[in-house]
């Protein structure tokens, strides 16, 4: 950084009620922030120097760390877009096998009942033979 071009900060106003700085708002230029410590304060006005000025000299790196960090979400989502289809489909076939089982039961069922009607059909026509 050149220090002969250095341009400081414009300058910070504080309330006059806050003496201690412990949560006054700090005015930089036309925003207002609030900070609790100095040490807030300081790395305010650097992050203001950094970003708020036409020399946006880490806009380049921030944006290319965001389009890895974007590239590697994407894929985590397409993972797990495919693990959840994945667990979709075989709750779909357990349903289907759950499904076939309680078709099968019932038709168990069914063959019992006509079974058992057929056994009281006989029982009766055995009955009026006897009468």
């Amino acid at each position: 950084m050149d220090l002969t071009k250095y341009e400081p900060p414009p300058r910070a106003t504080f309330p006059a009620s806050d003496s201690r700085n412990d949560g006054g708002v700090v005015v930089i230029g036309t925003k207002r922030y609030r900070h609790r410590k100095d040490l807030d304060l300081l790395i305010m006005i650097f992050l203001h120097e950094c970003f708020n000025n036409n020399n946006n000299r880490f806009d380049n790196t921030t944006t290319a760390n965001n389009k890895e960090e974007e590239e590697e979400e994407e894929e985590e989502e397409e993972e797990e877009e495919e693990e959840e289809e994945e667990e979709e489909e075989e709750e779909e076939e357990e349903e289907e096998e759950e499904e076939e089982e309680e078709e099968e039961e019932e038709e168990e069922e069914e063959e019992e009942e006509e079974e058992e009607e057929e056994e009281e059909e006989e029982e009766e026509e055995e009955e009026e033979e006897e009468e």
